[in-house]
């Protein structure tokens, strides 16, 4: 019997040749890849049909298409960000209705402003704000960028892993803007006592260094809880599908990548833990821990979670979050490799290491990268991790 249309306790079962459950979503194809009929998208020919010259010149106009919708030009020029920002606020304050701002704001591809408490007056102010703008831009053409040369196969293994270079010049530029723009300035209480901006972040958990300490004590202090209550580890490493990722880690273009984002990603991961937790709700499955997201080499999201659970719940666990992962894109399952790359799980024995032990290295590498972590090769590229 085909599995088409089937319901699993875990949410609608896809594949085995059949139509797919209503509303079950999946990523567009990639701007430009030929749809039902011959056609690709913009209602022109399929390329297939055309000479030599014109599928060349047909994938140089699609990329060259991208590249302006990408925003490469200005998405990490932060004085082309505030000069748009500034006019862009200019243009909203001459609008006389909130009405007209969100037409416009929409028409370029920004979402208005929003909120439970917020009035039309507070979204109007927002409009006019050009710091508002400011940052709408900068995360909106970042991402833009990012997922541009994402799809021109410019951030894979052997050329830009997990970002653009760009991007990380773009990060490291800002944050060195923002300790100068510490410096010199101070906090001051109702005392009128003084204390140097610059020194108050450094001992907050602002420091990569505190955060990362902060976030491995809270790791120790799951580990000795766990034993003592005589709860065991598991530790996951939970994928996305391969319809998520656009370059295959052997080198080469994923046949099977159907242009989804990397928010896309993030979206189907977190809807997929969403499922597991609750039906491990319903099965009344107690467990906590810690979960990590961290980048492929094509910039797709993975999560590492470590978690503690009661013994007599440890194969449950395990069991409903694997059914869960693998309750998706079951056409790409074709063999026991296939659902080890979607979801991977070791028990943790003490006598092999510690559960803060699995988990330094992946909070470290999203951290700072310290000590013989930032020394480290990955196991996917090849490279350093930083």
């Amino acid at each position: 019997m085909s599995s088409a249309g089937h319901t699993t306790p875990y949410g609608p079962r896809r594949g085995g040749g059949g139509a797919r459950a209503r509303g079950a979503a999946r990523p567009p194809p990639p701007a430009g890849q030929p749809r039902a009929g011959g056609r690709a998208r913009g209602g022109a020919r399929d390329p297939g049909t055309g000479s030599p010259v014109r599928i060349a010149n047909g994938l140089v106009r699609e990329r060259a298409e991208r590249l302006r919708a990408a925003h490469l030009t200005r998405a990490y020029d932060e004085e082309k960000i505030a000069d748009h920002a500034e006019n862009y606020a200019r243009l909203c304050s001459r609008m006389h209705t909130l009405a007209e701002r969100t037409a416009w704001a929409r028409s370029i591809g920004v979402d208005p402003p929003a909120g439970r408490a917020l009035t039309d007056a507070g979204a109007c102010a927002r409009f006019d704000d050009a710091k508002w703008w400011r940052r709408r831009l900068r995360t909106i053409w970042t991402r833009a960028a990012e997922e541009g040369v994402r799809a021109l196969s410019i951030v894979r293994k052997g050329r830009e892993v997990y970002a653009s270079d760009d991007a990380v010049k773009h990060r490291r530029r800002r944050q060195d803007r923002t300790r100068e723009w510490m410096q010199g300035r101070a906090l001051v209480n109702e005392l009128a006592d003084q204390l140097p901006l610059l020194e108050v972040a450094d001992r907050s958990i602002a420091n990569p260094a505190i955060r990362r300490g902060e976030f491995m004590t809270r790791v120790r202090g799951f580990e000795e809880t766990a034993a003592e209550l005589g709860h065991v580890a598991l530790f996951f490493t939970l994928t996305a599908p391969s319809a998520f990722h656009p370059e295959l880690v052997a080198g080469g273009r994923n046949p099977r990548y159907t242009g989804a984002t990397v928010r896309d990603a993030q979206a189907w991961l977190r809807t997929i833990w969403g499922r597991a937790r609750a039906h491990l709700e319903r099965r009344s499955i107690l467990f906590y821990g810690v979960r990590i997201a961290e980048p492929h080499h094509d910039a797709t999201p993975h999560w590492h979670a470590i978690l503690f659970v009661r013994e007599r719940d440890a194969r449950d666990l395990e069991r409903i979050i694997r059914e869960c992962w693998l309750s998706d894109y079951r056409e790409e399952l074709v063999n026991d490799a296939a659902r080890s790359a979607r979801v991977k799980v070791i028990r943790i024995e003490a006598a092999q290491g510690s559960a803060a032990g699995y988990v330094a290295k992946y909070i470290a590498k999203n951290v700072d990268a310290a000590g013989s972590i930032g020394e480290a090769v990955s196991d996917e590229t090849g490279a350093p991790v930083i």
